[in-house]
């Protein structure tokens, strides 16, 4: 099944929630594993929110990948990592 390593959250609601993958991240050009699950309830309802979260992502990435130095030391600090690893993120 999809899903990383050590991230239940994904084959879980596939498996059990009859959850469907729409797009992974290649889709929105992310290295990093990002996982946004709602309901069917929610998207029928809030369709329009999750076009935003969705939008946001994919601004938030077309960033990170125009300023990866910035984007890393951003993720090392929201993470508590050494500053030294921000290159690596």
């Amino acid at each position: 099944m999809p899903g990383r390593p050590g991230t239940p959250s994904l084959p879980i609601a596939l498996a059990t929630y009859g959850a469907r993958i729409l797009t992974d991240g290649a889709g929105i050009g992310s290295e990093n594993a990002v996982t946004l699950m709602a309901s069917r309830d929610f998207v029928a309802g809030r369709r329009d929110l999750l076009q935003v979260l969705f939008a946001t992502n994919l601004a938030d990435n077309r960033w990170a990948q125009a300023h990866p130095a910035e984007a890393g030391t951003i993720w090392a600090q929201a993470m508590g990592l050494p500053g030294a690893l921000s290159a690596a993120i």
